[in-house]
């Protein structure tokens, strides 16, 4: 795996700063050291280390509750990510492997708040990525599967689970959310950063001089990058 992504810019945050070196995922780029992506149980042989980990400040147990889907997910993602999200091989060449910590520590900024409006989304749908007023067409294609939405949190854990990290991956080749095989003039995937900016989406300046997107990207990748330090949700405002 390539984790390059993590410290292009999180080490130069603000917030939660990302060491400069991080040993777990330097070990992880070992590509030698893993089992070949072919092999059936490839994710079941991966190093302890390598898998979801625990966050500083998440470690009740509700926060570990779909870290198996979760790893079983990234492990089919990085399998077929053209087939996952609807890609050509071309531009799914170009779409760096996906880390089960990344994807808990987003959806730990998505709903992984005390109140109950997070918890009950926790459950079901912790990506929001099956909310009424936030539907599009595009949710209901082969690869997101989803139906619109009558109210909060219908479907289940494994289909929005994958649905929302399909539509992580698609907000990296642009904010329309459209399979990027369907896209003009054969965009290409702009990084995780870009994703996560675009899936959140707000625009507003905070107090740091950053967009709101901003910092809600830089928290994410702090939070994934340096599994020793908090990185509350608390964004700056």
């Amino acid at each position: 795996m390539a984790f390059a992504w993590l410290r292009s810019r999180s080490a130069e945050k603000e917030q939660v700063p990302v060491p400069e070196r991080n040993p777990r995922r330097e070990a992880a780029v070992q590509q030698d050291a893993a089992p070949a992506k072919e092999e059936p149980g490839y994710l079941d042989q991966l190093a302890k280390e390598d898998r979801t980990p625990v966050f500083p400040g998440f470690e009740d147990e509700r926060y570990q509750a779909h870290d198996a889907r979760i790893e079983d997910l990234v492990s089919q993602f990085n399998l077929d990510k053209a087939g996952f999200v609807g890609a050509t091989e071309d531009q799914a060449e170009g779409i760096g492997d996906l880390d089960p910590a990344m994807v808990k520590a987003w959806l730990i900024q998505e709903t992984g708040g005390g109140d109950r409006r997070s918890r009950a989304a926790w459950d079901t749908d912790p990506g929001q990525v099956n909310v009424p007023g936030d539907w599009s067409a595009q949710k209901g294609d082969d690869q997101m599967d989803l139906s619109k939405p009558k109210k909060r949190n219908e479907g289940d854990i494994d289909g929005n689970l994958k649905a929302a990290i399909v539509w992580l991956t698609r907000k990296g080749f642009s904010r329309s959310g459209r399979a990027p095989a369907d896209l003009e003039g054969g965009q290409s995937f702009g990084g995780w950063e870009k994703a996560l900016e675009n899936y959140n989406g707000r625009g507003e300046k905070t107090r740091n001089g950053k967009r709101y997107r901003e910092n809600y990207a830089d928290r994410i990748l702090a939070r994934a990058g340096d599994t020793d330090t908090h990185a509350p949700i608390q964004l700056p405002k």
